[in-house]
């Protein structure tokens, strides 16, 4: 059933955010920035926006540990996608409407041109998948927008997960959280002619940081750059 009533998506939108902030803020997080200088995110960073992306099955970490850093997210202008935009602005994040492909990207374009886009968030598998599996889209952006891609991996080490498409992953509450922030993945040498290459590039920045927080949530702690993922993750499979 959609539901298309104001009142009632205004109010989702204000309990949603409030559950989010008081089931999140039980959770312990641990960081990791494989390169400060490359840091969107951080204020002191560089100047200009950059792309964060993350999996689709790990949208309730960043909607949390990122509501104060200035992002803007990519909604659906889809009655369904009301209620996300509604639950996100309350969250304090700033909304682009559309998608890749209906006027999502030149709006974008209209923000970077204007100097009014800090960052974006987008899942790079959403809205419907295939799971953990980039989409042209993101390329498609970072191209046409010239933005860098910064690929971030969050993993919990304690969760419930959906039977869905994605594996929505929900962290048990007072339990642990790790969020890695790759080196950029920059468009400077790809035109849209390349948008696969830029796309596979990405996607594998994804499956990198990705295998890093993997090892954490089977560890409890950060790898060394020795190999030891691969070979854990190997055992673990």
């Amino acid at each position: 059933m959609k539901i298309r009533n104001p009142l009632v998506i205004k109010a989702i939108g204000f309990l949603g955010a409030g559950i989010i902030r008081a089931w999140m803020s039980t959770i312990r997080i641990d960081y990791e920035i494989c390169d400060k200088e490359l840091n969107p995110w951080n204020p002191k960073g560089p100047s200009g926006a950059g792309i964060g992306t993350f999996w689709h099955e790990n949208i309730l970490g960043p909607a949390f540990f990122f509501r104060n850093c200035r992002a803007s997210v990519l909604i659906s202008s889809h009655a369904d996608g009301e209620m996300i935009a509604r639950v996100i602005t309350r969250l304090g994040f700033g909304l682009v409407r559309g998608s890749t492909t209906r006027g999502g990207v030149k709006a974008i374009r209209e923000l970077v041109a204007s100097g009014k886009l800090n960052h974006l968030a987008i899942t790079p598998d959403g809205p419907r998948g295939p799971r953990r599996v980039c989409q042209q889209g993101i390329g498609m952006v970072s191209i046409m927008t010239g933005l860098p891609v910064y690929p971030i991996g969050i993993a919990y080490r304690s969760a419930w997960y959906a039977r869905s498409w994605d594996q929505f992953g929900i962290p048990k509450p007072f339990s642990r959280c790790c969020v890695i922030l790759g080196p950029a993945v920059r468009p400077d040498n790809y035109r849209l002619s390349q948008l696969e290459l830029h796309t596979a590039e990405i996607q594998k920045a994804m499956e990198t940081i990705t295998a890093r927080a993997e090892y954490w949530r089977i560890h409890g702690h950060f790898p060394s750059d020795t190999g030891e993922t691969e070979i854990s993750l190997a055992k673990a499979a």
